[in-house]
């Protein structure tokens, strides 16, 4: 989910409440920005490092790797993990790795559900500026959101499924935040896109260490929307785990890689008309699409090596 950008003073009256925090966010953030920002030599060194880490480990290794995190941080009732998102750095350096999007960890940032007096000192001595994300994650009741190369999360609902997802918005090289606000079908297209990398990385989770961090995969016989105007007048939290499954289906060749890419590279324009052309066999290309989700994110067993005679 990413934060909506106001535009003008009135359409910050126009959207209250919900206006005058995103407001202050944007006035109080300086200096998180997106990935394009690094030059060829910090990306370079970012991912580099990024490749060192996925090496670090066997398959085996990271598949208890993973399991640990998320036993330990994510599935928890109270995790306490405000000021405790080093434990990700590994995770966020195997997302980068895999997009191949270079990210400085520090810009990710767990903040406390906001209750008690500690929970706001605790804040308030570490960043005077987190305050304000954490007021969205509040006030819209939101899990996480992403905003210009910064990830925040809420410490009570940390998973691996929702890094990956805000992650995936740090991939959008056309994401922008006035038209998320004002666009339906430019919100829709880069929530799709973060849910298209949710299951990539799944994917890639599921073949390299055995491991799947995506939870909400739709059921296969879910049924789905006929028209690309429905599509639209659904949340976008319905609609869009729907869409990269219809998309993956609509190619013969597709893979969960090509969705993401599609989306990274073809605008809002493209994607209305993208989904229109196959409006008439969504249900046929959701039903294909499922399939080859599911193969891509099977768990391997582990096989035993025979022994030589």
């Amino acid at each position: 989910m990413t934060p909506s950008f106001p535009c003008s003073g009135e359409l910050w009256m126009a959207f209250g409440l919900r206006g005058l925090v995103v407001s202050l966010f944007a006035a109080t953030t300086v200096g998180c920005s997106a990935w394009q920002r690094y030059s060829p030599a910090e990306r370079q060194a970012l991912l580099q490092q990024a490749a060192q880490t996925d090496a670090q480990r066997d398959a085996e290794g990271w598949r208890i790797n993973l399991l640990t995190l998320n036993n330990n941080y994510c599935t928890s009732g109270d995790p306490k993990l405000d000021e405790s998102e080093e434990k990700f750095n590994d995770f966020l350096r195997l997302l980068q790795h895999i997009a191949q999007r270079p990210y400085e960890n520090e810009h990710l940032h767990i903040l406390d559900s906001g209750a008690g007096e500690d929970g706001d000192e605790r804040i308030n001595h570490r960043h005077e500026h987190l305050m304000i994300p954490r007021m969205i994650l509040d006030v819209e009741k939101k899990s996480g959101i992403y905003w210009y190369g910064c990830i925040f999360v809420n410490e009570k609902k940390v998973t691996l499924e929702l890094i990956t997802h805000e992650f995936g918005h740090h991939t959008d090289p056309n994401l922008n935040y006035c038209k998320y606000l004002l666009s339906k079908s430019h919100e829709v297209r880069a929530e799709s896109l973060a849910t298209a990398f949710e299951y990539y990385a799944n994917a890639r989770f599921a073949q390299r260490y055995r491991f799947t961090i995506v939870s909400n995969i739709p059921a296969k016989d879910k049924k789905v929307y006929q028209t690309f105007d429905q599509l639209m007048d659904v949340p976008e939290s319905v609609s869009t785990p729907i869409i990269p499954i219809i998309m993956l289906g609509s190619q013969e060749n597709w893979t969960t890689a090509d969705v993401w890419q599609w989306l990274r590279n073809h605008s809002t324009t493209q994607f209305r008309k993208e989904l229109r052309k196959h409006e008439s066999t969504y249900q046929q290309c959701y039903a294909r699409g499922h399939a080859k989700l599911m193969e891509e994110c099977k768990v391997q067993p582990v096989t035993a090596a025979k022994s030589k005679k």
